[in-house]
């Protein structure tokens, strides 16, 4: 009778952690997930960022800004970073001291920006996005894009 407990137990135990194994290689990790760029200015040989932050299930939150920070692990500060929530991917130019973006929707401007790089916001509409995000390559303009 003790053999049969052990050994049931035991089969109860390697189930249980087979289960374990299984279940968290099929699991998605839900940390999100962080990339930054570095655009270093050859002018002034100062640097700004653009960082981005994905997160959730299936990866379908977004957000990015542009900072004068390189922290990689970031929570988005209205009041320091320009901060654009799109689904898109971010258009951007960097020559010398100017940063030109691209967007649908302009950001607010940082009350405390700390950066003599300048940025300069294009608002598009969306048949003009759709036409520069297919022809941003020819055009010069790079993608920021998940």
């Amino acid at each position: 009778m003790k053999k049969a407990v052990i050994v049931l137990i035991s089969i109860v135990v390697v189930i249980v952690l087979f289960i374990y194994t299984y279940w968290s290689s099929i699991v998605p990790d839900f940390e999100p997930t962080y990339t930054v760029v570095e655009l270093k200015s050859d002018a002034s040989q100062e640097s700004i960022y653009l960082k981005k932050k994905v997160w959730g299930i299936s990866s379908d939150h977004q957000v990015i800004v542009i900072s004068a920070s390189g922290e990689v692990e970031f929570e988005a500060q209205e009041s320091e970073e320009y901060l654009y929530k799109t689904s898109t991917p971010f258009l951007y130019e960097f020559k010398d001291d100017l940063l030109k973006v691209y967007t649908r929707r302009a950001s607010p401007i940082p009350s405390n920006f700390d950066s003599s790089i300048k940025v300069e916001q294009v608002v598009l509409n969306n048949s003009d996005m759709l036409d520069l995000l297919d022809k941003h390559e020819e055009k010069g303009v790079k993608a920021f894009s998940r």
